[in-house]
């Protein structure tokens, strides 16, 4: 999937900035200089062999992995509103502990 629009002009101060919560786990190609800060899971599920890391819009690289081909069905759409919200969850928990690392 795409990444979400952002509203980098939208911020007029400089202590605000996008975060995106991704169910897609990623590596990022370069560091961000835009303040757009993207929070997702660690994945150490196998590798889908022998395909190799997929460079996405945003500049970041996606494994493809077991983890990632689940959490893509999820977010098309293609669940149950019970995984939706066990993923949903998840989500909560990872931007929870991201953000504390990055604000304590």
């Amino acid at each position: 999937a795409p990444v979400p629009p952002t509203h980098e002009g939208g911020f007029s101060s400089s202590s605000l900035f996008p975060i995106v919560v991704s169910p897609i786990s990623y590596t990022a190609v370069t560091p961000t200089t835009n303040r757009l800060n993207r929070i997702s899971p660690i994945d150490n599920t196998w590798r889908l062999l022998p395909i190799q890391n997929i460079s996405c819009r945003g500049s970041f690289l996606v494994k493809p992995s077991f983890q990632n081909l689940k959490a893509l069905k999820v977010a098309s759409g293609a669940t149950t509103p019970h995984e939706l919200q066990t993923w949903y969850e998840l989500g909560k928990e990872n931007a929870q502990e991201k953000l504390q690392e990055w604000f304590h």
